[in-house]
């Protein structure tokens, strides 16, 4: 589900709609039904997993200082020869 996500920037509504998705996948790991009330917030804390959405911006940030780490390296090799 996370592949190439931190190529391409998401919306708000995309984000909610990819939340959601998470967690029916969630409820539907943990063996909860519809009818059993259990909160969002009850289904994160036990699954211990983050918000789908945190977890690509984690990986866009993480990208995007390795990209400008990569580009800053290259200058200097560039500038050196």
């Amino acid at each position: 589900m996370l592949y190439g996500s931190e190529y391409s920037a998401i919306s708000k509504v995309d984000g909610r709609r990819l939340d959601a998705l998470d967690q029916w996948c969630l409820r539907r790991l943990l063996g909860i039904t519809w009818y059993q009330f259990v909160s969002n917030a009850e289904v994160w804390r036990t699954s211990g997993q983050p918000l789908l959405t945190s977890t690509i911006q984690a990986q866009r940030l993480c990208l995007g200082a390795l990209r400008d780490w990569m580009t800053v390296l290259l200058l200097n090799i560039l500038l050196l020869q």
